[in-house]
């Protein structure tokens, strides 16, 4: 099992507000988008591109901006933790909305540094109001 920071919440937690403080506080922008305003701009662009296609295989409405911008948000390099990696998933089956941090590779440093981290992103997210269900798994193997 993969050692995981599993953050889940609802969809209409995540507003604006909340998505620009947590992509330009903790993701390493890459691709030629410098801001979160600009991946924002981006993630509602191609789902527009994508509506039919995202509602048919992802069941996603894009009633949120959760689900406007979830599917266009593949794992990015934590801003000063270039060993974790940072997402928005969320699960067709509504089971999981939410934010996951993981570790690039399987070694122990990986598991201490996220271990370091999480308390880190559990107060961020208290700080932003963001009410969530902590479903993360640590475990030394």
């Amino acid at each position: 099992m993969p050692n995981i920071l599993i953050y889940h919440f609802g969809p209409e937690q995540l507003t604006r507000d909340r998505l620009v403080r947590i992509i330009d506080d903790y993701f390493e922008l890459k691709e030629g988008v410098e801001n979160a305003e600009e991946w924002i701009q981006k993630a509602e662009s191609r789902f527009e591109e994508e509506r039919e296609e995202y509602a048919r295989v992802f069941q996603v409405t894009g009633k949120t901006l959760f689900e406007r911008v979830v599917n266009y948000s593949k794992p990015h390099e934590v801003k000063e933790h270039p060993s974790l990696r940072i997402y928005f998933e969320y699960d067709r089956n509504k089971d999981f909305n939410g934010l996951i941090v993981k570790g690039h590779g399987g070694s122990s440093e990986i598991l201490l540094e996220l271990m370091e981290f999480k308390p880190k992103m559990d107060a961020y997210l208290r700080i932003l109001g963001i009410k969530y269900e902590d479903r993360t798994k640590l475990i030394l193997k």
